[in-house]
């Protein structure tokens, strides 16, 4: 296998593949990916598994672990012909799963990397059905073998029972989420090589069918490790060369993948030509990721028809145009500039764009879906500048860093004129301040939990003149989960232009609740003008029925998953007692595993409380789980710390 350095023509479309990494927080995820990149020679052979290549960010290599999406277009040359893999690595953090969910749709097939000893874990779960659902077709690699041989002590049958328990937990995940019509055909099977067995660390690899090849067991394997020499395993079965070959030869093209892919992402019909992955058709690209840098929005793409060139103005459905001034090979944190892109390739750019547009040639019908997420933004911050003369610069920058991350959320409160930013956990909003503070000095509070207010009951005011109905959208009660985080608004007999404004008035006054301050959702108000009534009369009684009304607080809550050395399973458990944590299950195995329901409030602190009970040997995934009314005793805390945080403020 030859690697081509710089490729002057993209090869055909048959011949380029788009390859995600994903999995769950420390499953080795880069580390696998060194060794295909060593493969490419980005780097030397020796350093796979240790460069962490792409983790090229600070910030991800001081903490270890990945924080970004990032793209590396690798050129190969297998017999006569070149091919082009434009690979995807992803971050294993649930904060940053918004990021994944956007990586997917580059993407044609996903690579899933599971620790063999820890198996399929939460964040594994989440990602998988993401992928699933952005009909991206999944492939397992089986990791860290070596530590079910060293640390676990395994031997051949308990690996291939361990092994084939992953397996299984694996597809059941897929039967559930594949597309339609895919649910057995997607699931992987070693006899079909979609399955890979190996170490990342020590960089070796194979499949069923090598195994069969090369007559090699697991007791083989074992003896190696024994005798301390892996040369044998690693000349045999180099991981690089191994992940290469299948990517070629099993996974599947643009052209092959866009013909399932598109009927599930496009909004309407899609055009014959995004079906087909044509380069003769319009070009036609959507926006996965942005950027911005020196004033410059960079944006990271995949072109799903025609050729895509620089300098062309390109439009939105809704006919607004943009120019794409410079097209790019992305090489992770390195620009090549390129002539043309042509379907079924990712691309980098520099447009004013935002994630998830879609952007064609010439007016089209109908466009790409939004990436669904799973997430919402349960944590604040409240920011205020150093220099209150930077509050209009504050202003600019978070609007440029909520469209690079759809994820985080920002508001400037009318009352206070402080900023808040709005994010999905403490590791994803610790981020952002940072990257804010490198631009504008500021302070900021601790993160705070984002409660809402339900109406608890109906309201009903009527007179001659107005009747005015507000009442919960469905049942509610304490314990029960909230099912929309919204309001509707139906205001009748006044013209188009007053019920515009009125509604306004009413969602503005929604933003603040009754009880705690809180917005208020869940709500269905109904405002019905009877007769002529000057507007100030119908917006005052508005104020007085919203004034007036009872609510419930509803507070959010994650789905956790722990793993923890089994001799720290009970001071675990004790720990998540003493914060009110519902647990479901405990899975007993090499390691312990809790899975359960925690209130957010009483999440915070939780993954560095874990780490000092257990020795660094529990970690912690939450996941967004919903917004749940809370009961009488959990409304007793929630004042408390409100009330805390009130003398907080009070004292600064």
């Amino acid at each position: 296998m030859v690697v081509l350095w710089y490729m002057w023509q993209f090869p055909p479309s048959n011949r380029v593949r788009n390859v995600a990494i994903a999995g769950h927080i420390d499953h080795g995820k880069t580390t696998f990916a060194d060794h295909i990149l060593a493969e490419a020679q980005i780097i030397p052979r020796s350093l796979a598994g240790q460069a962490r290549y792409l983790d090229y960010w600070l910030e991800e290599q001081k903490r270890g672990i990945t924080m970004k999406t990032t793209v590396m277009s690798l050129h190969f040359k297998m017999g006569s012909l070149d091919y082009l893999i434009h690979l995807i690595d992803t971050p294993g953090h649930v904060d940053f799963s918004g990021k994944v969910s956007r990586a997917f749709r580059l993407a044609d097939s996903a690579i899933f990397i599971v620790d063999a000893v820890e198996g399929v874990m939460a964040q594994t779960e989440s990602y998988l059905r993401l992928a699933l659902q952005e009909a991206v077709r999944p492939v397992l690699f089986i990791n860290k073998i070596d530590r079910l041989i060293t640390e676990i002590k395994a031997d051949s049958t308990q690996i291939f029972l361990r092994i084939s328990s992953i397996i299984k937990r694996f597809n059941t995940i897929v039967a559930r989420y594949a597309p339609k019509g895919l649910e057995r055909v997607w699931q992987v099977d070693p006899k079909e090589d979609t399955v890979i067995f190996g170490s990342a660390l020590h960089g070796w690899g194979f499949t069923y069918n090598d195994a069969l090849k090369f007559s090699i067991k697991f007791d083989d394997i074992i003896k190696q490790y024994k005798k301390g020499d892996l040369s044998e395993l690693t000349r045999m079965f180099p991981l690089g060369k191994k992940i290469v070959e299948l990517i070629i030869k099993k996974f599947p093209s643009p052209i092959d993948a866009q013909k399932i892919r598109v009927r599930y992402l496009w909004d309407g019909d899609p055009p014959e030509s995004v079906i087909l992955c044509s380069p003769d058709g319009k070009a036609i690209f959507y926006v996965s990721k942005v950027s911005s840098t020196r004033g410059r929005i960079y944006i990271t793409a995949r072109v799903f028809s025609g050729v895509v060139q620089p300098g062309e103005y390109l439009r939105l459905p809704d006919g607004n145009r943009r120019r794409l001034q410079s097209v790019f090979m992305i090489r992770a944190n390195k620009l090549q500039n390129i002539s043309e892109v042509p379907a079924g390739n990712i691309f980098g750019g520099i447009m004013d764009a935002a994630p998830g547009e879609t952007y064609s040639t010439d007016l089209i019908a109908g466009c790409f879906v939004k990436p669904k997420y799973y997430v919402y933004p349960v944590l604040s911050i409240a920011i205020t500048p150093k220099r209150y003369s930077d509050i209009r610069r504050l202003l600019d920058l978070l609007k440029i860093i909520t469209i690079e991350d759809p994820n985080l959320m920002f508001e400037l409160s009318k009352d206070t004129g402080q900023v808040v930013l709005y994010g999905l956990g403490e590791l994803h909003l610790e981020l952002a301040i940072k990257n804010i503070n490198e631009s504008i000095p500021i302070y900021t509070t601790k993160p705070l939990v984002a409660f809402k207010e339900v109406p608890k009951q109906r309201s009903h005011i009527s007179g001659d003149d107005l009747e005015i109905v507000i009442e919960p959208m469905g049942a509610v009660a304490p314990g029960k989960p909230i099912e929309r985080l919204e309001n509707e608004i139906i205001i009748q007999g006044i013209s188009t232009e007053k019920k515009m404004v009125l509604e306004t008035i009413i969602s503005d006054s929604l933003k603040t609740g009754p009880r705690i301050g809180e917005p208020i959702v869940y709500a269905h108000i109904n405002v019905t003008i009877k007769k002529n009534v000057p507007e100030t009369e119908i917006v005052q009684k508005v104020y007085n029925a919203l004034s007036d009304i009872q609510t419930l607080i509803a507070q959010p809550y994650y789905a956790f998953s722990i793993t923890t050395d089994c001799e720290f399973l009970g001071r675990v458990l004790s720990l998540l007692s003493s914060r009110n944590a519902k647990i479901e299950n405990v899975i007993s195995g090499d390691l312990c595993e809790i899975r359960g329901q925690i209130s957010v409030l009483d999440s915070l602190g939780l993954a560095e409380h874990l780490r000092n009970i257990s020795q660094g040997r529990a970690s912690v995934q939450l996941e967004y789980l919903g917004f749940i009314i809370a009961t009488k005793s959990e409304e007793g805390r929630i004042f408390n710390y409100l009330s805390k945080l009130s003398e907080f403020f009070t004292r600064s």
